[in-house]
């Protein structure tokens, strides 16, 4: 059986390997995820306390990390959160890690008022994620419709709030 924990500096190296491993076996392929995570660490507002593994038998199996993003509505600044990404060795796939993994991010975020996520709406729509449009919140850049989703961590987060998230400069 698999532990969840925050990650630490000495667990890196394994997690870099792990992202190439698990997205280079996804529908989309490998797209410099790992560069992602690596340039994620260095952000100012980066937390550890937002990035979460899973072990098994002495090896991470997952991870998953959260980011701040802002979103620009007409008249206010929200800051919420994006998690990108969330994988988990294919050989592990379909055991429940990657809830785990999503379930004790979002407890962790529990101050924030959303998570946005860009990804597989089969998976995260099971997990109370929906359509960011519904909301009438976009993504800086052009992503397919179904695939932004959104989560409210409280109830009505997101009332009377629209307009587009920005990511940090990672994302660039």
């Amino acid at each position: 059986m698999y532990q969840l924990k925050k990650i630490s500096s000495n667990d890196y190296k394994q997690v870099d390997e792990l992202i190439h491993q698990a997205f280079e076996k996804s529908d989309h392929g490998y797209t410099g995820e790992a560069e992602l995570v690596r340039k994620l660490r260095e952000e100012a507002n980066y937390s550890k306390e937002l990035e979460y593994i899973a072990i098994q038998d002495n090896q991470i199996i997952g991870h998953g990390l959260l980011s701040e993003v802002t979103l620009y509505s007409e008249n206010t600044e929200l800051i919420g959160l994006c998690l990108a990404p969330l994988c988990v060795l294919p050989d592990y796939q379909g055991n429940g890690v990657g809830k785990a993994l999503l379930t004790a991010l979002e407890k962790q975020a529990s101050d924030y008022p959303f998570i946005s996520i860009l990804g597989d709406p089969t998976y995260y729509t099971r997990f109370g994620y929906q359509i960011a449009a519904k909301f009438h919140i976009e993504a800086p850049f052009p992503v397919p419709t179904e695939a932004y989703l959104i989560k409210e961590l409280h109830p009505a987060s997101l009332a009377n709030v629209s307009g587009t998230i920005s990511y940090p400069s990672a994302f660039n």
